[in-house]
C-alpha cells in the first residue's frame, strides 16, 4: 500500500513508519519557499533505514529547485524505490523458504 501526503517536520523522537513503503523527501519550490533543513532530510533517512522504508531525496528546494543528484549533499543522494508486492504478500526478490 501506498501513502501519499504532505508533512511538516515531525515533532516529537520519532517518527512511525509503519505501513509507509516510501518516504519522498524535497525542499519546498517556488516564491515564498522555505529553506531546506538539512538534517531534517538526514533525520528522515535514517528513521527510513531503521523502518526499512524506501527513501528518495527529490530536490533541493528554492526558487528554482534543483533536483539533480549533483546538487544534493553527498550524503543525500539517495533515490530508493520501494519493493513491489504480489498477491502472495512477498516481494518480488523474495524467494520462497
Amino acid at each position: 500500500m501506498f501513502h501519499r501526503g504532505y508533512g511538516e517536520h515531525w515533532q516529537g523522537p520519532e517518527l512511525d513508519l509503519t505501513g509507509v513503503d516510501w518516504l519522498i523527501v524535497g525542499g519546498e519550490s517556488g516564491p515564498g519557499h522555505r529553506p531546506m533543513r538539512w538534517e531534517w532530510a538526514r533525520d528522515l533517512r535514517d528513521a527510513c533505514r531503521d523502518a526499512e522504508t524506501a527513501f528518495f531525496m527529490k530536490q533541493k528546494g528554492g526558487v528554482r529547485p534543483g533536483s539533480r543528484l549533483e546538487e544534493l549533499p553527498e550524503d543525500l543522494q539517495i533515490r530508493e524505490w520501494p519493493r513491489v508486492r504480489h498477491g502472495s504478500g512477498r516481494h518480488r526478490n523474495e524467494r520462497r523458504t
